[in-house]
């Protein structure tokens, strides 16, 4: 266990993510060109402490809060948004692992003491009960930093059911029960290596194992034995779709930055005179730094509410909740707009593969296809809560 005083603040976290930056921005290229992040940039952020931001105090970590984590991988996702993704992804997995018992956590911390986990949470297995556990077998895709972890969680539907028995459960496998199947050839955040991963007829123990209905629903009773009172207080769903927002962020900031830069610098090639003075990239601009803020705005508002539940020490309401995803997902696509807007108005330019547009409009674009990000099903269920109806989907 570390040392309470000696825990870094969120200003730590982030001057730690300032520092490392440069180094992990001149290996981006070769991540993507790796399709799975180079051996110096999983270096640079465990030797730097991001593994254990989320990560429960008993087993040495900080227990740091969401919201610092989100500005972090906020900020990372300017230097490599591909690194950034994979550490927020396995950063989400560290944060339900609080959530399971000591007995879990002691066995993935006992082999990995950093707890990098990454996986696919997703129920695209089946398992079928066992004495002592359960067998479970399925292919899952976008298990987004495969290649790097020793552990990794996945859900899976039960193939028969009884009242002890719930529908779906969420587990943790070691690497060597794992077969890693080649299948990330993708569009963009190319340096996640978010390959499929098969188990095949695969004994999981029981307290590995925590069927979906306990920790989605009201939280465990393993997640009120820590320091913190974020791992009971907010709930899974909204807390995994507001890491996402960091790397999404980060790449929007860095698309707005490089193209500002390139318009200062930029000459129409018929006329010679600066694409700065034109009304129609003034406008553009303008609109794309107001998604980008409305974004930031949005998922403050989000950071706001978190911070009052775990003064409060309650869960959020239904209310709460779906209000919340709606402002993430509405977040993600203002970012997804403005990005959009500033491809289009770099011009031919910015279809290069060397173009820092061309990279944040292909990251993006893969990042806001992630299901926890979708804008359509958030508004659905804004708009049938406030029509007095039921959400229609667990998923907030």
């Amino acid at each position: 266990m570390p040392d309470l005083l000696n825990v870094p603040d969120r200003q730590e976290m982030l001057d730690r993510a300032a520092q490392i930056a440069p180094e992990l921005e001149k290996w981006a290229q070769a991540t993507n060109e790796l399709r799975k992040l180079h051996p110096e940039s999983f270096a640079l952020i465990r030797d730097a402490g991001m593994f254990r931001m989320l990560q429960p105090r008993r087993l040495g970590g900080y227990e740091l809060d969401l919201n610092t984590f989100n500005l972090v991988t906020r900020e990372l996702a300017k230097a490599c948004p591909s690194t950034a993704w994979v550490l927020g992804v396995s950063g989400a997995h560290t944060w339900i692992l609080a959530m399971y018992p000591e007995a879990c956590q002691d066995a993935i911390a006992a082999v990995d003491p950093e707890t990098f986990i990454p996986g696919a949470l997703t129920p695209q297995g089946r398992a079928t009960p066992a004495e002592g556990g359960m067998r479970v077998s399925g292919q899952w895709q976008f298990a987004s930093g495969v290649n790097h972890g020793a552990w990794a969680m996945f859900g899976a539907s039960l193939a028969s059911t009884t009242t002890e028995r719930p529908t779906g459960v969420h587990f943790f496998v070691p690497r060597s029960d794992l077969t890693i199947v080649d299948t990330w050839h993708s569009m963009g955040l190319r340096g996640t290596g978010s390959n499929d991963v098969v188990l095949d007829d695969v004994f999981v123990p029981d307290h590995m194992i925590l069927p979906d209905g306990q920790l989605f629903a009201n939280g465990t009773e393993y997640a009120k034995r820590h320091e913190t009172l974020g791992y009971s207080c907010i709930p899974i769903f909204t807390g995994l779709a507001f890491i996402l927002t960091g790397p999404v962020i980060g790449i929007a900031e860095t698309a707005l930055g490089a193209f500002v830069e390139r318009t200062l610098e930029w000459k129409d090639v018929f006329i010679r005179a600066s694409k700065a003075h034109r009304v129609q990239i003034q406008v553009r601009l303008a609109q794309a730094q107001d998604e980008i803020r409305s974004a930031k705005a949005r998922v403050a508002g989000v950071m706001e509410l978190f911070d009052h539940l775990i003064a409060e020490g309650r869960r959020a309401t239904t209310e709460e909740r779906i209000l919340a995803k709606w402002q993430i997902c509405e977040a993600g696509e203002a970012c997804k707009n403005a990005v959009d807007r500033l491809f289009v108005a770099a011009g031919s330019h910015s279809v290069f593969d060397d173009s820092v547009l061309q990279r944040a409009f292909r990251d993006l674009h893969v990042a806001k296809n992630h299901s926890f990000l979708d804008i359509d099903l958030a508004r659905e269920m804004r708009g049938r809560v406030e029509l007095g109806l039921d959400p229609g989907t667990p998923l907030f």
